[in-house]
């Protein structure tokens, strides 16, 4: 083989600010770029990814602060809680880049995962129904935005290019256990090796969007809005129910047409809803909101959360 041939598909950065005590491994990565193949690795062989890791590689508490404007407090005292309790430890959210939650961390070193693109599109075409432009959008920004963040941080940071790393088993645990500080054993050597794999079963059933799909676009003291698709039929509405506080207080269909659903998710469309809602939420007090969808059983919970008018709200 020539030099050439042998480049392993690695690559290591900033390697000047490499610790090998304390230090918090965080995986990035676009959606569907293999961060949770790299998460189950991390944790086989000894970095604690999370108390307890789900299928798709997060840690459940992690994943709830980067889907929200992140609670500066509560993540400085989760970030502490883990530091006293690993000298290495980490976590993975793939799509997002959260630098204030990485300021926080302690001796941040970072393994960035590279797909080819058009792979990443069409899994996602496949597991959420997206038609296959706007999903190349999606991974193509996201890629976009972890090179801006890298190109800015002078943190380590380890390449990984997923399609050729499977060819590398072996070599990939070494890689990545040497930039964890971690020792390896035969044990954690044979238990990283199961989780290489292009298809796991747990992942891909943990990580395809539900059956029926509620998102929430505004929630304000008057009005819910948003949208409700089922997969079985994308061409067909569904209807919804609303509850206050264990109480019904809304049916509708979710009908309304979206231009920016059709153009994104394959299928009509038709699936927007808005709502008026009751003035008792608006008392400042903590009401909790239910949304309910028809399925050909029954109707199912497909959206909940806590509500509160504030002052300003």
């Amino acid at each position: 083989m020539t030099q050439k041939q042998q480049v392993l598909p690695f690559e290591l950065i900033n390697d000047l600010g490499f610790c090998a005590e304390h230090k918090t491994i965080i995986v990035l990565g676009a959606e569907r770029s293999g961060t949770s193949m790299t998460a189950q690795i991390l944790h086989a062989i000894g970095v604690s990814m999370a108390p307890k890791l789900n299928a798709t590689g997060q840690d459940p508490e992690f994943a709830s602060l980067c889907l929200s404007p992140i609670d500066q407090e509560q993540a400085k005292k989760l970030i502490e809680l883990r530091n006293q309790t690993h000298a290495i430890w980490g976590w993975k959210f793939p799509g997002n880049i959260k630098p204030s939650l990485y300021n926080l961390s302690r001796s941040p070193h970072f393994i960035v995962m590279l797909r080819d693109p058009l792979a990443m599109a069409r899994k996602i075409r496949t597991t959420e129904d997206w038609q296959l432009a706007p999903a190349m959008r999606r991974v193509s920004q996201q890629q976009a935005e972890i090179a801006e963040f890298i190109a800015g941080t002078k943190a380590p940071v380890l390449f990984i290019n997923y399609d050729r790393s499977l060819d590398y088993p072996d070599q990939l645990i070494k890689t990545i256990a040497e930039f964890s500080s971690i020792k390896l054993t035969v044990a954690k050597v044979t238990a990283a090796k199961l989780v290489i794999k292009p298809a796991n079963p747990a992942y891909e059933k943990a990580s395809s969007a539900p059956l029926i799909y509620c998102y929430v676009d505004t929630l304000t003291a008057d009005n819910i809005s948003g949208w409700v698709r089922s997969r079985m039929n994308t061409e067909k509405p569904v209807k919804i129910r609303l509850y206050i506080d264990g109480y019904l207080v809304e049916s509708a269909m979710a009908d309304n047409y979206r231009a920016d659903l059709e153009n994104t998710l394959m299928g009509s469309g038709r699936w927007g809803f808005s709502m008026p809602l009751p003035i008792q939420i608006q008392d400042g007090s903590v009401h909790i909101v239910e949304i309910y969808a028809a399925t050909a059983e029954k109707f199912k919970l497909v959206y909940k959360t806590r509500y509160q008018k504030t002052k300003q709200a």
